[in-house]
């Protein structure tokens, strides 16, 4: 897995997603807690395709009733997941292969969509449909 930034350029980082502990792909992505479909697509399966991925919106905060008889009692503090900075993935789709590409900031997904976008517009193919890993 990579990280992109328009201002430090490319990183080689740990790939969260495969390393989370769910068996299935959406539920992969659910517990690295992102969508588990995609936001945006672009390109053809066959050649060249960009899969946008984005960080989940957290639901409303339920806040329990306080109790006169009971001190109130702090929240556990959780361990900030290593993935909490990346709110986007791009999944990039060459032939065969999955890449994917954490991105912290709507800026660098535009960047770099615009950097690769323009490999996918004339996309064209020798395989025949029944040919693809991924038919």
């Amino acid at each position: 897995m990579w990280a992109y930034s328009k201002d430090t350029g490319w990183q080689p980082i740990e790939d969260f997603v495969e390393a989370a502990k769910a068996k299935d792909s959406e539920r992969k992505w659910e517990e690295c807690g992102f969508n588990s479909y995609a936001d945006f697509a672009y390109g053809d399966r066959e050649t060249l395709r960009m899969t946008v991925m984005r960080r989940r919106r957290p639901g409303p905060i339920v806040k329990p009733m306080l109790s006169l008889d009971e001190p109130p009692v702090p929240p556990p503090m959780e361990a900030k997941p290593p993935n909490a900075d990346y709110n986007f993935i791009v999944v990039i789709q060459f032939g065969g292969s999955l890449d994917k590409i954490a991105l912290k900031t709507l800026p660098d997904l535009l960047q770099l969509l615009s950097e690769i976008a323009p490999l996918a517009e004339g996309a064209k193919t020798t395989l025949k449909p029944g040919m693809s890993l991924h038919a």
